[in-house]
């Protein structure tokens, strides 16, 4: 699985032009392939390419999850 960084998620986003050709190249996504992302933060998200260039990748998501962080120890500092 694929699994994307995006520091500020928005309703659209564009990827940047390393990540584009990536997304074009080396994994040869198509318009209407989905890509899942995440916030960093325990956001999950599913994003759908909308319109897909070398240069430019542009997505819209289509659904997110809010993961709680759930540790299993415990950790004294």
């Amino acid at each position: 699985m694929q699994l994307f960084y995006i520091n500020e998620i928005r309703d659209n986003i564009t990827l940047d032009l390393q990540e584009s050709k990536h997304v074009t190249k080396v994994l040869r996504k198509k318009e209407g392939d989905i890509l899942n992302l995440t916030d960093g933060k325990g956001g999950s998200y599913k994003a759908e390419i909308i319109h897909l260039h070398n240069k430019r990748c542009q997505l819209e998501i289509i659904s997110e999850k809010e993961e709680e962080k759930q540790h299993n120890y415990y950790l004294h500092i």
